[in-house]
């Protein structure tokens, strides 16, 4: 029976000086049957000239450039590399990460001894130039609970990109939205999580490595507060309008009080939040105009310095 294809697919953008290690943690895989698509999103730097390199010394390396009628950004190069990909398994990868040398083959065997499994997730760990490590905090979940949309949406379970492993005959027609700038990972597993009935496995290892580094997304986030206050609230308002005819109860009322702790929080530095007006109308053709009245008079509130907690809970009781 031959070995299944696996497709490690990285979006890539002025990362001459880091990229080579990410590769060559791809190269040093136990399991030989993959192929690594690397779209470059307009490199200004060795970027590609790095990439080429690989390509050259290994036909598994294959490099691609974002075609100009794509929108600028990492998630149209997500979507293009799964376009050119051909791996029956394929698992994203950031262009600044590294994989242990069993990443693969350790997922893989999940699926190999587990007909039924659609995806794995594992784990990953930050670490920096000196050496140094620390744990993702939000990985202290109960690794006991389904991998539902439910514990993902609620942030009872979490994981980053390069966690997800899945068979790409379940990805089905959910793509990355092209229009954000971080926060992907969350608004792309919502909407694959709820629109498909999927079956996924938690790997209890750490299995990549998240470099934090002054060029990361969460490294700049940290040095504008209130620039990670907008994006946060943009993927949250996003992904409700994405899935919220298919939300439980529990899930609507989640969604509510982060929007609505987001938007509180930029509308008291005097910034208006992004399509609020349309959260709003959302909600209200979702839930009934009762609920919807609420909600509006209970943001007014929230602004005001009602607790989010107790507003979310009223609204549910409406």
């Amino acid at each position: 029976m031959p070995e299944p294809l696996v497709s490690i697919l990285i979006p890539a953008y002025n990362r001459a000086a880091l990229i080579g290690e990410t590769l060559a943690s791809v190269a040093l895989q136990s399991y030989k049957h993959w192929e690594c698509i690397v779209v470059d999103d307009g490199s200004t730097d060795a970027t590609v000239a790095v990439v080429q390199s690989y390509c050259d010394k290994d036909a598994r390396f294959k490099l691609y450039h974002r075609p100009e009628n794509r929108p600028k950004g990492g998630n149209a190069a997500r979507n293009y590399a799964l376009e050119m990909s051909r791996g029956e398994y394929v698992n994203w990868f950031d262009s600044d990460d590294l994989m242990e040398k069993h990443f693969i083959q350790n997922k893989l065997a999940v699926f190999l001894n587990n007909a039924e499994v659609d995806f794995v997730v594992s784990k990953s760990v930050n670490f920096y130039a000196d050496g140094r490590q620390e744990p993702i905090g939000y990985y202290g979940f109960n690794d006991s609970l389904a991998l539902t949309a439910d514990h993902f949406i609620q942030e009872q379970v979490h994981w980053i990109t390069d966690d997800l492993f899945i068979k790409r005959s379940k990805i089905g027609a959910v793509r990355f939205d092209e229009s954000l700038l971080s926060g992907q990972e969350f608004n792309f597993c919502a909407q694959l999580l709820s629109h498909n009935s999927l079956n996924g496995v938690f790997i209890n290892s750490i299995l990549s490595y998240r470099r934090i580094h002054l060029g990361s997304i969460q490294e700049s986030l940290k040095q504008n507060e209130l620039l990670a206050f907008k994006r946060k609230y943009i993927v949250a308002q996003k992904t409700f309008k994405s899935v919220y005819t298919r939300l439980t109860d529990a899930s609507e009322v989640f969604f509510i009080n982060r929007i609505l702790k987001l938007a509180t929080a930029l509308l008291r530095n005097r910034v208006y939040p992004p399509s609020y007006l349309n959260f709003l109308y959302l909600y209200t053709k979702s839930c009934g105009l009762a609920k919807g009245t609420c909600l509006v008079c209970y943001s007014i509130l929230l602004v005001m310095g009602m607790d989010s907690y107790r507003m979310g809970k009223i609204i549910k009781a409406s």
